[in-house]
């Protein structure tokens, strides 16, 4: 937690509020700098996640994660995930 920021400092925006499964949310400083989001799925059952707006982003690294994960389809995995049972995933988004 020391080491990342944006797990202490800045603001949390909730993404699916009204997912029954699912808690999702973002973490931000300020719009120009990296931003963590925190994908979670509660359910015994895959659940597919489809956002408002697309992220928008340059690189995606996955930070922690329960389930192996390729970074290198991890960008294209986020604009529209499936997560795994009981998936969690947080991941560090840097910008354009």
């Amino acid at each position: 937690r020391k080491l990342e920021p944006l797990l202490v400092l800045g603001r949390t925006e909730m993404l699916l509020p009204e997912h029954p499964h699912v808690v999702a949310y973002m973490r931000t400083i300020d719009s120009d700098s990296a931003r963590l989001l925190v994908l979670c799925n509660f359910s015994a059952e895959p659940q597919t996640v489809v956002w408002d707006d697309a992220l928008k982003f340059e690189t995606a690294e996955l930070l922690l994660g329960n389930y192996p994960t390729d970074n290198a389809e991890l960008a294209q995995r986020l604009q529209s995930p499936t997560l795994r049972p009981f998936e969690a995933l947080l991941v560090k988004l840097r910008p354009h």
